[in-house]
């Protein structure tokens, strides 16, 4: 990686582009979402493209490729873009610059600033497509679909989002290229919500997040445990490497802002595993924050670091790049320190599980000690505490942590 960013910043040097900026400085590219409305035949392929207008020549930044209408999400450094939306109208899977359907005209231009962000996210963008007047624009544009996308529509869920755990997707080659290029994960899974199956009606939606380097099948061994006619089953995929302030406000934005997903009067139960769960709890302190009471929320943490990861100390101080996440999971850090320190609403119930299957007082779970996965003031903020003779990866498969699971969900 700092090899790779070595040279980069030389050809930026040479030839300044958007694309080498979100790779080199992910603290500064932000989260761009919004909704497309399609008129005409809803199911048609369809990709969100924002073409940089910062330099003489013109740059795909970002591409989102969906199904129909719908949610799409784009990352994006500081600049000018114009969003325009194309279609597959001839079905030669190609999308072209004559395939023009829809594009963002609040301006001439959209904006990212720091002005315009919270916590790094801009959004509620709203663009207008009408499959029936194609139109063309300025531009040499011509691409393909990407292989990670499903050509299906959902009543239900995002396009795309309805995946097996056995997806590549999924895999740990895509997980871990979260780590250390954030650009790279989300131009293969930028849409961070993935469900097994239509979401229906009536039932508890229960998010799962993973940890450090993880996917949704960390999960693979629980989710047959859960009863699937009481819960939709639904999972939250970021890149570990992005800044955790960030990632913890997209995760509000998608389920807890009543923004994106309607939770009115359902409840939401939340089930995080090591550094998933300080994302899930500093969403949830934003949503303690807002002073909104849309719903009862469950929240159970598996070895979760919040006193913080001294190996993230480590490679601050020694390693030639630092990734974003470490300086937020750093056994010092000031983000942990107001993300314990903060209260619950009272709406919240927190259940905090921890692992103690290491070797040495000090070893906690094998990978976070018990004085991180026990600091105080997460013992404070917690309803109830249960620790397992478990390592930090065992307790993904435990018999006994499923049946403590289940009894959590079934209590008031």
């Amino acid at each position: 990686m700092s090899a790779r960013h070595t040279a980069l910043r030389i050809s930026n040097n040479l030839a300044p582009s958007q694309n080498t900026s979100k790779i080199l400085y992910p603290d500064s590219t932000f989260t761009v979402y919004g909704r497309i409305e399609v008129k005409g035949h809803r199911t048609a392929p369809i990709v969100i493209a924002a073409i940089s207008s910062s330099s003489d020549k013109q740059e795909i930044v970002d591409k989102y490729f969906l199904f129909g209408e719908g949610y799409f999400s784009l990352y994006l450094p500081h600049g000018k873009y114009s969003l325009v939306a194309l279609s597959d109208l001839d079905s030669d899977s190609t999308f072209s610059n004559d395939e023009c359907v829809g594009f963002y005209s609040d301006s001439a231009y959209f904006t990212v600033s720091e002005s315009k962000a919270f916590s790094a996210i801009i959004g509620q963008l709203l663009i207008h497509a009408d499959l029936q007047r194609p139109f063309s624009i300025n531009s040499n544009l011509s691409f393909g679909y990407p292989m990670s996308f499903i050509g299906n529509n959902s009543f239900t869920t995002p396009s795309g989002s309805i995946r097996k755990l056995s997806d590549t997707l999924f895999s740990k080659e895509i997980s871990q290229s979260g780590i250390y290029d954030v650009s790279e994960f989300l131009s293969k899974s930028g849409l961070y919500f993935y469900t097994l199956d239509e979401s229906k009606p009536g039932l508890t939606p229960l998010v799962f997040v993973h940890g450090y380097g993880g996917s949704p099948r960390d999960f693979e061994n629980i989710v047959p445990k859960i009863d699937q006619k009481k819960y939709n089953i639904w999972f939250f995929y970021y890149p570990s490497g992005q800044s955790l302030e960030k990632t913890a406000a997209i995760f509000y934005e998608i389920f807890l802002s009543d923004r994106i997903i309607k939770l009115k009067p359902r409840k939401l139960v939340v089930i995080a595993h090591s550094m998933g769960g300080i994302v899930a709890r500093r969403a949830l302190n934003m949503y303690s924050q807002s002073n909104q009471k849309i719903s009862p929320v469950k929240y159970i943490s598996l070895c979760t670091p919040y006193g913080g990861d001294e190996q993230a100390d480590n490679g601050i101080k020694n390693a030639p790049v630092t990734i974003s996440s470490w300086k937020e999971i750093a056994s010092r850090s000031n983000f942990l320190k107001e993300l314990n320190n903060y209260q619950l609403n009272e709406d919240i119930s927190f259940y905090l599980l921890f692992g103690f299957k290491g070797s040495g007082s000090e070893s906690g779970d094998g990978t976070i000690p018990l004085k991180s996965q026990l600091v105080y003031p997460a013992q404070k903020a917690a309803l109830s505490i249960y620790g397992f003779n478990e390592t930090h990866e065992s307790i993904l498969n435990s018999e006994m942590v499923f049946a403590k699971i289940n009894e959590i969900l079934k209590s008031n």
